[in-house]
């Protein structure tokens, strides 16, 4: 038997010899590994070496070793990539199983790039703008506009003050309403109960201003109540 051996290829590394010994072993042609990595051994405090890893084969098996690595590589230049038909996703060429899902590779998966995207997919609609209310047509281009009726003007400084005014109106009454029942009672619970009355009815429909005017309210009644009774019994 000839134990002879022929250099088949020469790699970089010994990944991409490895590789080839597989792919021969795959096709049960025996194949060796043979040389030096110049980075391996360069990183392990080796000299450098100006021989690459080899693959070997038989002298016997040389032919058909060879001929099977050219095929290999015509098919790798001419395969497309392929998109899985279960997960979507696109795959490498050399790819034979889905590096998402794992599904091997198939006639129903579709070869080719996938699709690119166009810029109208990235598009999003613009939100519609609403027309400014049309103004009645005058001859006149210096007479102010006129807005369609029914329009309201907003006036945002009017509103606030309007409620600083009622929320000072009402402060006044429930403090005097407090200090009625310590200083000149029920003196001051009068006065309390005038401010009381002269808050808008506005003030009524707001609860936080509402539920201190109807506690004012109750401490100027009980107040004038209590200290009414308190005088006339000193009196008799």
């Amino acid at each position: 038997m000839d134990d002879r051996r022929r250099v088949l290829r020469e790699a970089f590394n010994f990944v991409e010899a490895e590789t080839i010994r597989i792919r021969l072993v795959d096709a049960d042609i025996p194949a060796v590994v043979t040389g030096t990595d110049a980075g391996v051994a360069l990183s392990m405090g080796g000299a450098g070496t100006d021989r690459l890893v080899r693959v070997e084969v038989a002298e016997a098996d040389y032919d058909r070793a060879n001929e099977i690595l050219r095929a290999d590589q015509a098919r790798m230049r001419d395969a497309k990539p392929w998109i899985c038909s279960r997960c979507g996703e696109p795959n490498e060429p050399a790819f034979e199983v889905c590096w998402s899902c794992g599904k091997p590779l198939a006639d129903v998966d579709q070869r080719g790039a996938p699709t690119p995207l166009k810029p109208s997919d990235f598009t999003v609609d613009a939100p519609r703008e609403e027309a400014p209310p049309e103004l009645d047509a005058d001859p006149n281009p210096y007479r102010p506009a006129r807005l369609p009726s029914g329009t309201a003007i907003a006036r945002p400084g009017v509103d606030v003050e309007r409620q600083e005014d009622l929320e000072e109106q009402v402060r006044r009454a429930f403090l005097s309403s407090m200090v009625g029942l310590l200083v000149c009672p029920p003196l001051v619970n009068f006065y309390s109960l005038a401010l009381v009355l002269m808050v808008p009815s506005e003030a009524y429909q707001r609860p936080p201003l509402r539920n201190r005017l109807l506690l004012a309210w109750v401490i100027d009644f009980v107040s004038i109540g209590v200290w009414t009774i308190v005088w006339m019994s000193t009196l008799r």
